[in-house]
């Protein structure tokens, strides 16, 4: 999902990956035989549908979305500003999204972020020498790159000035690191741009 940023900064909002790591965790609980015994029948099948992304993207997962400037629009219309073409790919280990932005209303340039936080150990996380993809070792995410973006920077997300980053601590664990991509500032209006990421992870099948 995206969000609107100041001006006419647009920012991912990867709600989902809170959704993909509740996935790893009931994956987890499956490989050791737990899973029923943690979870009743009614609620597995409530979660199977509450996790699905064909509600969100339909049967084949891919969708549009469209967004409209709030500054430029005070109030609802029926005009809209930007729109986003989402394709979601999945195979054993790999998951990949693609999105593709166009408008023909939007003027002036616009900037895209995306953030992908990760278990992994920090000292055993590492970019390639591009800078456009990083691995990572002792997690269940192997690696993960992106296409369209001008460029990307590894963080530790774990400390922010000297103390344990609140943002960083999850029911589930300790996040370690932040892979962050952006573009250069771009105009959009009466064309289109294509951005991409994929995950690969250890497949537990």
């Amino acid at each position: 999902m995206m969000t609107q940023m100041n001006g006419a900064n647009y920012m991912y909002a990867n709600t989902s990956w809170g959704e993909y790591y509740y996935l790893v965790a009931l994956n987890n609980f499956k490989a050791h035989g737990m899973l029923n015994e943690v979870f009743s029948d009614a609620l597995l099948a409530t979660l199977q549908s509450r996790l699905s992304f064909c509600d969100m993207f339909g049967a084949d997962a891919s969708g549009t979305a469209k967004f409209r400037q709030a500054t430029k629009n005070a109030t609802y219309a029926s005009d809209l500003d930007l729109q986003v073409h989402t394709v979601l790919t999945f195979s054993h280990g790999t998951m990949t999204r693609t999105d593709t932005l166009s408008s023909g209303t939007l003027t002036g340039n616009m900037s895209v972020e995306t953030d992908f936080t990760s278990f992994a150990d920090f000292p055993s996380t590492t970019a390639n020498s591009v800078g456009v993809s990083v691995n990572y070792a002792n997690s269940s995410a192997t690696s993960y790159g992106t296409t369209g973006f001008d460029s990307c920077a590894l963080s530790n997300f774990e400390m922010a000035g000297g103390v344990t980053n609140p943002l960083s601590t999850t029911p589930i664990g300790q996040l370690h690191s932040n892979f962050a991509c952006t573009t250069h500032p771009f105009a959009l209006a009466g064309g289109s741009r294509t951005l991409s990421w994929t995950l690969k992870y250890a497949d537990l099948n």
